[in-house]
């Protein structure tokens, strides 16, 4: 599989909002209200959504094959961190999804692996996510890339409060 790394373009957002929007549920609790989960995704991950997004500083990443997108993430380089990063600049990695075609076959990890080259190119020295507590998955994917939990906090969707871990990555 011959994959492209790459910033998004304009043209991209309608297939980065439907792989967001398909794969999102991946991210929720099984028990989740499903018109909370639809709402969120008609808001936060719609094709007006991401390029909002591209306007912004934000970077939007896009793991391109010769079908299609294989997997999409939103960075946002900050100069403002949190506490429990000690106070420094750091990578948020906002968004990171992989259409479920390609699950356990290497896109997740080219793009953490871009995010760091990023993070790099910045001057940063730490990158930062949350991800909800349940997916262990998830979790697992993370911690084999390096990132440590450091704490948890609250994602709210809807009137749905969600446990998050947060977890952080030494940039070295």
């Amino acid at each position: 599989m011959k994959l492209m790394i790459k910033l998004a373009e304009s043209n991209d957002c309608a297939a980065i909002s439907r792989l967001a929007g398909e794969t999102f549920c991946l991210a929720c609790p099984e028990n989740c209200d499903k018109t909370e989960m639809e709402n969120y995704i008609a808001v936060h991950l719609s094709e007006n959504a991401f390029r909002q997004m591209l306007d912004s500083n934000n970077l939007v990443i896009i793991a391109k094959q010769q079908n299609g997108i294989a997997g999409m993430m939103v960075l946002i380089p900050s100069e403002e961190s949190l506490p429990e990063i000690a106070s420094v600049p750091a990578m948020q990695v906002q968004k990171l999804y992989v259409s479920t075609d390609y699950h356990g076959v290497g896109v997740a990890s080219e793009l953490i692996n871009r995010m760091v080259e990023l993070t790099r190119e910045h001057g940063y020295r730490k990158a930062w996510l949350t991800v909800f507590s349940g997916n262990k998955r998830a979790i697992r994917f993370y911690e084999k890339m390096g990132f440590i939990t450091i704490g948890t906090t609250e994602f709210h969707m809807g009137n749905e409060v969600h446990l998050d871990n947060l977890m952080a990555l030494d940039i070295i």
